[in-house]
């Protein structure tokens, strides 16, 4: 066999203990990038070498402080599933693979290197390698769902939601194909072609020393939990009893939640559509009474459907049998047609919290503390004036039509969102969901909706003066709760947006609290599992005001199942992402 001539450079990069590149092995790593080749150009399928390439530029673009969502849409169609699904994996264990090649290299690699050994090694890490409660990391099982989200991502650099494709599992690769496509990726970029011996080598070792290494880099957290070291000390301070679960559940792949549009088809009749076109789905509620416990979600119109209970009753989550259609979110019965959002179950929380129960204000009618706060001026027929502020994308501008439909009243609804791209997808939203619906409550005017581009804490540049009955203030924050949906976020976030959010969130506060009438209801909410954008926020906004009383609210929200006799017992021990909710009743001062 003729052998090619070695790749410039290759021979200059040296490992950790005491070993370099050798000719023999980067030769290897030449022919085996040969035999791959033959084989993909053979039977015409997409390699992993092709899709390595891309994850590498989507995971380097992370590590550069730029979010998934704005690489992804460079990686070319045909390969954009699996790219993201393997990008998703790599960035679950990127704490551990980075602490990996700094074992493993002597020197710092250059950033794309980096990048595509830390892909590269999360292949080869134990099959859904986390790290659990008790120690080091433990082999689970690592399936990749469909994910998208409506929680409030933040910054501007992290855009929702995001969608984890269905039908794009990461594959299990036998250690041989890892390498040889690692190496066939290094070879077919210019600037990564002269690391090829390198990537070869370092993988090589790794799966000789695999156990060796592993227990070494454990004792680091970061590469131990796979969340920045300050991250992983915020949750540990902020939640003592459930701070390891909630670790581990934010690191895990979420699954598909919709919320039925009911104003076009019932929830049990879509869970029919959804069995009849070969798809699995599931009710996904959730609830709380007014003592803060979980309940089970009442029936619409029953006894038990109180003014005191907080439901989101209009939740299916799709299910991974191994007989249920898989696909595109796109694909399912009824998209077209406005049937459904996607929406996680916890935020599917904020439009009732909001809504349930001021019909009965409005009118003066009935007793108790919601009713107390009523106008009695306040006719009937008369639309409720709503704010939906930070709105973008409209998965919660769209929930409240719903929510008023469902409850027989309507809305005067103005959907605030300071950038002007993101407020089209407002719109389209509606469009798609075709809302507003007519009405169903009698003698109810049709709801209406003004999409305004504004920020919301510049109140002079926007409002009309006219006090609203109800403000959903959806707040930028860390999104914090929502990693295992945007496992980016971890890395894009540095511990200083902490203290900065937070002074955000409370300019939003004050400066809209003046705009709701008396009786009135703010509901306050953040992905965030950190207590300084949820109860800290809001013990803080109770010092400063005296005319707000804090009514019934499930606070913090930890994805993954509750610890029995953890530190938050209003935490239902079901399938969500990480939120805080809390409702705030004017009343005088």
């Amino acid at each position: 066999m003729t052998r090619r001539p070695l790749p410039q450079g290759a021979q200059a990069v040296g490992l950790k203990g005491g070993s370099k590149v050798s000719p023999q092995i980067a030769q290897k790593a030449t022919d085996l990038f040969a035999h791959s080749r033959a084989v993909t150009s053979a039977d015409g399928r997409i390699s992993l070498a092709q899709q390595l390439v891309h994850v590498t530029k989507c995971v380097q673009a992370v590590q550069a402080g730029r979010s998934l969502a704005d690489a992804l849409p460079a990686v070319p169609g045909p390969l954009r599933p699996g790219v993201q699904a393997l990008t998703f994996h790599a960035l679950r264990h990127l704490g551990t693979t980075m602490a990996l090649v700094g074992l493993l290299v002597e020197r710092p690699p250059a950033a794309a290197t980096r990048a595509l050994l830390g892909a590269s090694l999360a292949l080869l890490l134990p099959q859904g390698a986390v790290a659990d409660a008790d120690g080091p990391a433990v082999a689970t099982d690592d399936h990749m769902g469909s994910t998208a989200s409506d929680s409030q991502a933040a910054h501007a650099s992290v855009d929702k939601p995001s969608t984890e494709p269905t039908a794009s599992s990461v594959p299990h690769y036998d250690a041989f194909t890892v390498v040889d496509q690692a190496v066939n990726a290094a070879h077919s970029v210019r600037n990564l072609a002269s690391q090829a011996g390198l990537v070869n080598a370092c993988l090589r070792r790794f799966l000789r020393e695999s156990n060796a290494l592993l227990a070494q880099v454990n004792a680091d957290w970061e590469a131990r939990w796979n969340h920045p070291a300050w991250w992983v000390k915020r949750v540990r301070r902020d939640h003592p009893q459930q701070w390891q679960n909630v670790l581990v559940a934010s690191n895990q792949p979420a699954p598909l939640t919709l919320r039925v549009n009911e104003t076009h088809v019932s929830r049990a009749d879509y869970l029919m559509q959804l069995q009849e076109a070969g798809w699995s789905g599931a009710v996904a509620d959730l609830a709380w009474r007014a003592d803060n416990q979980p309940s089970a979600v009442p029936e619409a119109g029953s006894a038990d459907a109180k003014s005191d209970t907080v439901a989101g009753d209009a939740g299916v989550t799709l299910v991974r049998t191994p007989t249920a259609r898989t696909g595109a979110v796109d694909t399912l019965p009824g998209f077209a047609e406005g049937w459904f959002s996607v929406q996680d179950a916890a935020a599917q929380v904020a439009s009732p919290l909001l809504l349930n129960g001021l019909s009965a204000q409005r009118h003066g009618s009935g007793a108790g503390p919601d009713t107390a706060l009523a106008s009695p001026d306040q006719p009937q027929g008369r639309r409720l004036r709503v704010l939906d502020a930070c709105a973008a994308p409209g998965g919660k501008t769209a929930h409240l039509l719903e929510v008023a439909h469902r409850l027989g009243i309507s809305l005067s609804l103005q959907a605030l969102e300071v950038d002007a791209q993101r407020s089209l997808r407002i719109t389209e939203n509606l469009q798609r969901l075709r809302l507003p619906a007519q009405p169903s409550g009698a003698g109810e005017p049709a709801s209406e909706v003004a999409v305004v581009v504004a920020n919301a804490a510049e109140v002079p540049s926007w409002w009309d003066g006219q006090a609203f009955d109800a403000i959903l203030l959806d707040a930028p924050c860390t999104a914090s709760g929502i990693g295992r949906r945007h496992p980016d976020v971890r890395w894009l976030r540095r511990e200083t947006d902490v203290a900065a959010l937070v002074t955000t969130q409370r300019g939003l506060l004050d400066a809209l609290w003046p705009l709701l009438a008396p009786g009135g209801r703010m509901v306050y909410c953040t992905c965030s599992v950190f207590k300084a954008e949820g109860q800290g926020q809001i013990d803080s906004f109770l010092m400063r005001h005296t005319d707000v009383s804090v009514g019934p609210s499930p606070g913090h929200l930890l994805p993954g199942a509750a610890t029995p006799g953890g530190d938050m017992a209003d935490n239902a021990a079901r399938e969500h992402d990480g939120f805080f909710y809390a409702r705030l009743d004017k009343v005088a001062p």
